[in-house]
């Protein structure tokens, strides 16, 4: 059991690092999309910078040096779809939000886009600094439970609506559970 927790530990590590260089990347593609977008406004020096008239400018697509993305395979939509959203306590002391479709995600914990983004999952996983879980709502209701499986028996615990999903919330929730494990142990 300590060499797969050590496993495990070490995979954690290794997708947290993937996940900052991911943040990374799209830092970088941010910065030189608004680089070009400067360039093209500084080629217009007459225009005024309304957004009404700078939309013409940003809709081509074909200054952006990225390269053009293939469409998923059938495989590939059916492996993605089975790959849990994740709130993880990042290496720089915050939450990292990780959706399967769209990478990772940049408002933050607690948000009115927070809220909205867990109202459109049916499960997510939740690793915080206290403890992990694997979060899923109940039925088609807001009602959401965690769960931790255990020396092959399944712990629960009531996580409350949608609504009321908090990142201190998760974290006690993790911290109960974490301690339920302990106990066990």
């Amino acid at each position: 059991m300590c060499g797969l927790e050590a496993k495990v530990l070490t995979l954690q590590e290794q997708l947290t690092q993937l996940t900052l260089e991911l943040l990374r990347e799209r830092s970088e593609r941010s910065e030189q999309r608004l680089s070009a977008l400067e360039a093209l406004l500084s080629a217009h020096p007459g225009r005024s910078s309304s957004a009404q008239e700078l939309m013409p400018l940003a809709e081509p697509r074909a200054h952006r040096p990225l390269a053009p993305q293939r469409a998923l395979q059938p495989a590939e939509l059916r492996a993605r779809s089975r790959v849990l959203a994740r709130v993880e306590y990042g290496a720089q002391g915050r939450y990292v939000l990780i959706c399967p479709q769209d990478g990772a995600l940049a408002f933050t914990t607690d948000s009115p886009e927070w809220f909205d983004w867990l109202a459109s999952l049916t499960s997510f996983r939740f690793i915080g600094p206290q403890g992990r879980f694997s979060a899923y709502r109940e039925g088609q209701t807001r009602s959401w439970k965690a769960y931790r499986t255990f020396h092959g028996r399944s712990h629960k615990r009531s996580l409350g609506t949608t609504d009321r999903l908090t990142i201190a919330r998760l974290e006690l929730v993790a911290a109960s559970l974490q301690s339920e494990m302990t106990s066990l142990s």
